[in-house]
């Protein structure tokens, strides 16, 4: 409830249905009406969950949190399993809050199937991997919703395919010969994070390999393992041939087909298990010379204890055997193995180490490397939970990594003794998962996450284009005259707005231009605008900006933009003034006997049309002024 009335209450919860529910009392707990109305979304602008939607409210199911405002009894907002809600009318009508605004369905109608949205970085579970088919189509691999296909290269995004109905696609490959899709699935989510290392969370887990030829839009079963898949990998000197990694305790381990062109018809074979491993397999990676590389991952057994079961192991003889090469700190809780780009022999990896709690397993944590093929290792980052990296395709210096609570970081020297790391200050996420270089734009970086979504970045930020209808060009008296000039610079959204770009643009005679900046991080953004550099203002909330994107900016809009005392809106345009008191449009006399002369004592926003400086408002500013109230300084600040 609000502390500022005490007649009004709210209840969240769940209900026998399965979905979400919300009461509320305005008589102080005497009677209770249902506000939440799931029902055919009778009062919801739903996003892709919702009743007929990609997901039906059972999803969210029940509410894990529900506030109201301790000072305005009408904003609430509800949070269950998979998304929030808000109201800003006491419940009479809610929104979905975890999508673009403009992506979300009409209440009292059923959520649409298929639909493409725009995230903002809700997506509250897992995103593992991501799969190009093309330039514009891209399949992502998540726990608990699945995976989500885009066709236009990552803009909008759906669950627009059918065929795969596990809870998780783990990973996705895509033929170099045929550009089918491979899929590992699992009933078994968070596969490795520390609530599902045990045998007995995962053992009773299905799973199969998909794929698709279609480029993510339908799936079909390639062969129904009966236990979660995790990992795939072709080998690159035989196009028919495919690992998959399969977990079980007893049962699981590395898969073997050569005939994958066959389809649902495909034969498989178990490999031998390397030493020390008890079935929890992670990546399998096919070398050029046809070594099989493998990291197998944490395990703990019924008491909870670590058991020395993972580490990073070879082959050389197609899996008849294997050579453990694992260094110590390997032993407990391995994750992904990585192959050095740039090494043409291929003896230069990364293993991503989790350190573990109670005994043995603390402290091992970190980034280790290879140039011998594992038979040397050293340990150059000792961050305690290491993930994933990537090397750059294009630049064999630098590296991504992630890391499990304390973000993403970089490295410009990776192939020193001791490469430096730094955090990516412009990834605002404590885990990301792993990182990729867009196949077809390698200026392109993307990261996925456990909790945040998909985000991109660039390694040379491309230019941003704001389409600008300022509407401040030229005015004498209230008349358009000429076109001008304008010179707009973006600013942080966060004190101190220190400036990031800039740029002078020509607006013609309706006040129209466009600017060109680089911003080197998607995010918020002041605008401010500095016109004849005499007078600026910034906009009233920040917005949104991506690089490489076109964006248009009316500062038209009252709607949009608040501007405050200092414009006065002039036919269609809405011109600057600082001293022109009565609003006329023009500074004159009549402005000069409101306004005390003595400067200390300025009408507040006046302070400005002191032109000359001498700290008196007199005839000598307002000869400055030749009666255009354009020519003074009026700032806002955010």
């Amino acid at each position: 409830m609000s502390l500022s009335n005490i007649n009004v209450a709210y209840l969240a919860g769940g209900s026998d249905a399965g979905d979400p529910i919300v009461y509320k009392t305005t008589n102080g707990g005497m009677n209770w009406s249902s506000t939440l109305l799931t029902n055919n979304n009778q009062n919801i602008f739903t996003g892709w969950s919702g009743f007929g939607g990609d997901r039906g409210w059972s999803y969210g199911e029940y509410a894990l949190g529900f506030q109201c405002s301790p000072v305005d009894a009408n904003k609430l907002i509800i949070t269950d399993l998979g998304f929030p809600h808000i109201s800003t009318n006491g419940g009479a009508t809610w929104r979905q809050a975890y999508l673009n605004i403009a992506d979300q369905n009409s209440m009292n109608l059923p959520t649409p199937k298929g639909k493409s949205y725009r995230g903002i970085g809700l997506e509250n579970t897992s995103c593992w991997w991501l799969e190009w088919a093309d330039t514009n189509n891209i399949f992502g691999c998540y726990s608990d919703i699945r995976g989500t296909r885009t066709t236009d290269g990552g803009n909008y995004w759906s669950f627009n395919y059918t065929g795969h109905t596990y809870n998780t696609m783990y990973y996705s490959v895509k033929h170099p010969v045929s550009g089918i899709l491979y899929g590992a699935t699992s009933s078994v989510h968070d596969m490795y994070q520390s609530t599902y290392l045990a045998d007995s969370r995962i053992n009773t887990g299905t799973g199969a390999v998909l794929y698709s030829t279609n480029k993510g839009a339908v799936w079909l079963t390639l062969h129904d393992f009966v236990h979660p898949v995790i990992w795939l990998s072709l080998d690159p000197n035989h196009q028919n041939r495919m690992y998959a990694s399969v977990i079980h305790s007893t049962l699981g381990g590395i898969f073997v087909s050569s005939n994958i062109q066959n389809g649902s018809s495909s034969t498989w074979t178990k490999l031998t298990n390397p030493p020390r491993t008890e079935g929890h397999p992670f990546n399998i990676r096919v070398l050029n010379d046809g070594t099989l590389l493998a990291s197998y991952s944490g395990r703990r057994n019924s008491s909870g204890v670590f058991t020395a079961s993972s580490g990073i192991f070879i082959s050389t003889n197609g899996g008849t055997s294997w050579t453990d090469r694992s260094h110590t700190g390997m032993y407990y809780w391995t994750k992904d193995v990585v192959v050095d780009p740039h090494d043409a022999t291929q003896s230069t990896w990364y293993g991503c180490v989790f350190s573990g709690w109670g005994g043995p397993p603390n402290g091992l944590g970190g980034l280790y490397r290879t140039t011998n093929k594992g038979i040397n290792w050293t340990k150059i980052n000792n961050l305690d939970r290491v993930g994933s990296c990537t090397v750059s395709p294009v630049n064999p210096n630098e590296m991504y990594m992630s890391t499990e609570v304390n973000g993403l970081w970089y490295s410009s020297n990776i192939n020193s003794a001791s490469p430096t790391f730094s955090q990516v200050q412009g990834y605002n996420f404590r885990q990301p998962e792993r990182i990729f270089y867009n196949p077809y734009d390698q200026n392109e970086v993307w990261v996925t996450s456990f909790g945040n979504g998909t985000k991109k970045g660039f390694t040379n930020p491309p230019p941003l284009f704001l389409n600008v209808t300022a509407g401040i060009e030229g005015f004498y008296n209230g008349t358009l005259q000429v076109a001008d000039t304008v010179r707009i610079i973006l600013r942080e959204a966060s004190t101190p707005f220190a400036a990031i770009d800039s740029s002078v643009v020509f607006l013609n005679n309706l006040g129209n231009a466009t600017a060109q900046f680089n911003i080197a991080v998607d995010g918020n953004y002041y605008v401010q605008f500095i016109h004849r550099n005499a007078l600026e203002t910034w906009t009233a909330s920040a917005i949104s900006l991506s690089q490489g994107q076109t964006v248009s900016l009316d500062m038209t809009s009252t709607q949009q933009h608040a501007y405050g005392d200092n414009m006065k809106l002039v036919g269609a345009k809405w011109t600057f003034y600082s001293g022109d008191v009565n609003r006329d449009g023009i500074i004159d006399g009549n402005d000069m006997s409101s306004i005390d002369n003595d400067a200390s004592q300025f009408l507040t926003g006046y302070e400005a049309t002191d032109l000359n400086g001498d700290n008196f408002i007199d005839a000598t500013d307002l000869g400055i002024a030749d009666n255009n109230s354009l020519n003074f300084v009026a700032v806002i600040r955010p």
